[in-house]
This record gives C-alpha cells, structure tokens and sequence, in this order.
C-alpha cells in the first residue's frame, strides 16, 4: 500500500510541477562565413593562372566582385591566393577600397612574379603541386569594416573550373 501511495505521490509532483512547458526561442545559427556571406559579396567571374620555371613563379588571377549588402563598408581589402600559395603571395598585392556601397563592382587583378620560389616554399612541395593547387584551390579574400565591426571570409570555389 505504501508503494501504491508513494507512486501515486510521485506522479501528482511530476504532474504539477515537474512537467512545465516553457516557450523555446529558436535560433538561426550562420553557416560557414563563405556560404553565410556569399550573398552579400556575389563573385561573378574568377580566373587564375599560373606558369611556372625552375627558378620563378608567375601568378595571374582576376575576379568581379558585386557587393549586395544593406549598408555600406570601408576599408574593404581583397587578394587572391591558393592555400599553398599564400606563403608566396604577401599583403602588397591586395588591393584596397576605403568605401563599398550595395550594387558596386570591384575587379581585383594579381599579377605576381616571385623569383626564387623554391626556396619559399615548404620542402616537397613540387612544381605540379603549386600549379595543381593554385589552379583548383585558388580563393578569394575579402576583409571589410561595418562601423566598429571587422570581418574577413576567404571564398573558395570547388565546383567549377576557373582556370
């Protein structure tokens, strides 16, 4: 009997008090900052080349970028790199624009030629690699000043050729 009471107590506290519905605010997280704000920075066109020689490298890379965001920026930086060649490519080939407003198009242009490139670059990493990963694996920085807010997303583009 006192089993039977116990449970029945343990049933009416669970009821009254242990059972609450409370409302639950669902949260949109962002998804990966390329896809999150590849509507905002629309990259129409890219293209990337590469030719190489036992003793230079020379990089060429164009992409247009449509910026389609509500409000407008400053301090937008872009550059194009691979993730190999990036230890090739330094901060004096971005290009920066002090004002971005929404519907404005930015064309960035690289051209590189680095001498000594093995030397730069880490051992075992061939001529065939640099080529193989700046062709496939080339992508698009953008940085970029919202008032006091900074951000930075890399854009890479794996499911087309842009060589």
């Amino acid at each position: 009997m006192k089993k039977i009471l116990f449970l029945m107590l343990g049933c009416f506290f669970l009821l009254c008090f242990g059972c609450s519905l409370q409302d639950q605010e669902i949260v949109e997280t962002p998804s990966r900052p390329d896809i999150y704000w590849g509507k905002t920075w629309v990259i129409e066109e890219r293209e990337t080349h590469i030719n190489l020689s036992p003793s230079e490298v020379s990089l060429e890379a164009f992409c247009l970028i449509t910026y389609q965001g509500d409000e407008p920026v400053e301090d937008v930086r872009i550059i194009m790199a691979s993730p190999l060649t990036k230890i090739l490519i330094d901060d004096s080939f971005a290009e920066t624009f002090a004002a971005v407003k929404a519907g404005d198009q930015i064309n960035y242009a690289l051209k590189a030629d680095i001498s000594s490139w093995k030397e730069k670059v880490p051992t075992g990493i061939s001529g065939e690699k640099l080529i193989n990963d700046f062709e496939g694996n080339s992508f698009v920085s953008v940085s970029w000043k919202t008032g006091e807010e900074e951000h930075s997303v890399q854009f890479f583009d794996y499911e087309e050729e842009h060589h």
